[in-house]
């Protein structure tokens, strides 16, 4: 009686970590979802998706219910499940459940569907650093494309075997310092994406950033002219119609 009730407990916890466990699967791919059980004495079983009913097989016949019907493919000996053309709205909590011999057992799975990160961005801007005697340093930024995953993604800088987390990363510039390269890591469960950036480069970002500020002031300061001289036409013309009048 002991050794059944602490089996029946064992079984549970063991469905709970399961539960807790999440599978990751990438968007438009392909996942299985496997029990690792010989079922092949099962006299029917049911995969459940967020409580809503996915295949059922009872020996006779197989069921499938949309949205994954076309789907999926079920292993009728493991009882696994296949599913194709993944979508973010597959992910969720499944459950397949079997009788055996009139005995009912549950496997819980949870899956979340997530999309590939994009290939990072890094930008320059480089730190006023005039008062400061350690010399020029600037701050790197990595970026990439958010998605439904993003509270997933990671960021990692690497640069001659030393490595930082996050997004932001403070460099030295100057002499020796302008030729290092620096990459930064995106990455999520199923997917990762990486760029590699010369700190030379931070100077080039600096030049076009005051070229285009330089260009959009001379842009303003000509428009301004001819506004002007717009007005100052504008204001000659009454004087004139006024001395003709006067000579007829």
């Amino acid at each position: 009686m002991v050794h059944g009730h602490f089996l029946a407990v064992f079984v549970s916890l063991l469905h709970l970590v399961a539960a807790e466990n999440v599978k990751y699967a990438l968007l438009g791919q392909t996942v299985s979802l496997n029990p690792q059980i010989n079922a092949s004495g099962a006299n029917n079983f049911l995969w459940k998706h967020n409580r809503d009913k996915v295949v059922e097989f009872n020996r006779n016949e197989q069921l499938e219910y949309p949205p994954f019907k076309g789907r999926i493919t079920l292993d009728w000996h493991t009882a696994a499940l296949e599913i194709t053309d993944l979508r973010y709205e597959d992910s969720g909590d499944y459950e397949l459940g079997v009788f055996v011999k009139k005995e009912f057992t549950s496997f819980p799975f949870k899956l979340k569907v997530i999309g590939k990160v994009s290939k990072p961005s890094i930008s320059c801007e480089i730190e006023d650093t005039s008062s400061d005697e350690s010399g020029n340093r600037a701050s790197l930024k990595c970026s990439a494309e958010s998605s439904r995953s993003e509270s997933l993604m990671k960021f990692e800088w690497s640069w001659r075997g030393s490595m930082q987390p996050g997004p932001n990363l403070t460099i030295p510039l100057g002499d020796e310092n302008d030729e290092e390269e620096y990459s930064c890591t995106v990455s999520n469960p199923m997917s990762r994406e990486k760029t590699t950036f010369s700190a030379r480069s931070c100077y080039s970002e600096t030049n076009l950033t005051g070229i285009i500020v330089g260009c959009v002031i001379a842009v303003i300061a000509v428009l301004l002219v001819v506004l002007l001289l717009f007005l100052k036409r504008r204001r000659r013309k009454p004087g004139k119609t006024c001395r003709s009048e006067k000579q007829v």
